[in-house]
């Protein structure tokens, strides 16, 4: 009796080891196969070390750099966000000015930043950024694709979106980065009857318009949200969407 309760322990522990095991080899096994479009790992012996590109020229040139020095990989969020930001942007009389684009290596972070800027005529109206950021873990011994951001900036000349459409902005970021669309309705609901019923004017204040932070089970979806930003006068400067990746 004795020694079947001491196998069974030893089984137990076995299956103890050998399940976290892999986990640890896949942390992203527990994802939904849409939170699971939206990652990326893979094995990496060492941190990136520091280094900065900041005259690249073209996509083409950054997505060579990254690939080949860094060894790290692009999803597709990242041309579907590219696609999004020149269509809730772009109008007849705002159109694409230059692209910038920027890598910055330190230790064991890389940012990939690209900075899209729209005029109307000679006047810069909006720029919006997409900022991807990797890291290492020497424990793991891998790297991935922690924190994806889309930042919508409004410039303080000009006071407002291009299309005056933060609705539609919230909700093609939304169903971007695989929110159910119960939860974006929900919540641009939410953030307008805020602003409505109490008549409250948010001053220097990131507000959460969508955000699926309550409840949320950090080895089983990816942490996501769209914040609206303020400036001092109570005006909106910034959307701000984020996809953190916190699988252990």
């Amino acid at each position: 009796m004795i020694r079947n309760k001491q196998l069974f322990i030893l089984l137990l522990l076995i299956v103890v080891i050998v399940t976290s095991g892999c986990s640890k080899g896949n942390p992203h096994k527990r994802l939904s196969k849409d939170d699971q479009s939206l990652v990326w790992i893979s094995d990496r012996e060492r941190a990136f070390g520091d280094s900065d590109y900041v005259d690249l020229k073209t996509e083409e040139e950054a997505f060579k750099v990254l690939k080949n020095k860094y060894k790290v990989a692009i999803p597709p969020y990242y041309e579907q966000a590219k696609k999004l930001v020149a269509k809730d942007i772009t109008t007849d009389a705002v159109q694409p000015g230059e692209t910038k684009y920027l890598i910055l290596a330190r230790d064991k972070e890389v940012e990939f930043r690209t900075v899209y800027t729209f005029y109307q005529e000679e006047k810069l109206q909006t720029m919006a950024v997409i900022n991807f950021y990797y890291t290492f873990s020497s424990d793991a011994k891998k790297a991935r694709l922690e924190r994806q951001v889309v930042n919508i900036k409004i410039a303080p000349a000009n006071g407002k979106l291009p299309k005056d459409n933060y609705k539609e902005i919230t909700q093609d970021l939304g169903a971007l980065m695989k929110l159910p669309e119960p939860t974006i309705s929900e919540g641009i609901q939410g953030f307008e009857k805020q602003i409505k019923e109490s008549g409250k004017q948010f001053k220097n204040e990131s507000v959460a318009i969508v955000t699926n932070s309550v409840g949320l089970n950090k080895n089983e979806e990816l942490a996501k949200s769209i914040s609206a930003i303020y400036d001092g006068g109570g005006n909106l400067k910034e959307i701000y969407a984020e996809i953190w990746d916190q699988t252990e």
